[in-house]
């Protein structure tokens, strides 16, 4: 099993994050703090969507991180992992980074990429997530994240949605060292 530390799965919607982020998750019993989850739960209190709305982009991502921050810190605390699944800033992962640095814990970055635009459209335009308080995804939307993203520097395994869910699941079990009673 994966000594106690942070997973996080970054890329454009519709990469396969969350379906990875889960697969992971379960097989390492932690927690998944997935962002549009989160900010969802806050969605109906109309005063806060509201100062949220009026805010700079940048503000309404940083709230999301910050929740993100603090689940993730309660791990650290109790020395269990957590993955996390959302588009991922630099300033947000430098922040992770540094709490699982102070825990003495591990921390690996994923990237999810799709590099067939029609595929990537068809998973986007096929998703039904059923975020309460949520609303899916317009491939128009998509098309100016996958012209924005930014990549995350330093150390990550990036991994391809053309690929085979088996054969990118291996690779980040093996990039994070993730081992079961079965493969020892």
């Amino acid at each position: 099993m994966i000594d106690p530390g942070i997973v996080v799965f970054s890329g454009v919607p519709g990469t396969g994050k969350s379906t990875l982020s889960d697969a992971v998750a379960r097989e390492m019993r932690a927690p998944v703090f997935n962002w549009d989850w989160l900010m969802a739960a806050i969605r109906p209190f109309d005063a806060v969507q509201e100062v949220l709305d009026a805010g700079e982009r940048d503000v309404y991502r940083d709230v999301g991180y910050a929740l993100i921050h603090h689940l993730v810190l309660r791990q650290l605390q109790l020395g269990q992992p957590s993955v996390i699944d959302c588009v991922v800033r630099q300033r947000a992962l430098d922040r992770w980074s540094a709490a699982a640095a102070d825990a003495e814990a591990a921390v690996h970055v994923v990237e999810c990429a799709c590099s067939d635009v029609a595929l990537h459209r068809t998973r986007v335009e096929g998703r039904d997530r059923r975020i309460p308080n949520w609303d899916e995804l317009e491939w128009e939307w998509v098309l100016e994240a996958r012209r924005t993203y930014e990549p995350l520097a330093g150390d990550k395994l990036v991994v391809d949605a053309v690929d085979p869910f088996a054969q990118n699941l291996a690779a980040v079990r093996d990039y994070i060292g993730l081992t079961t009673r079965n493969d020892a």
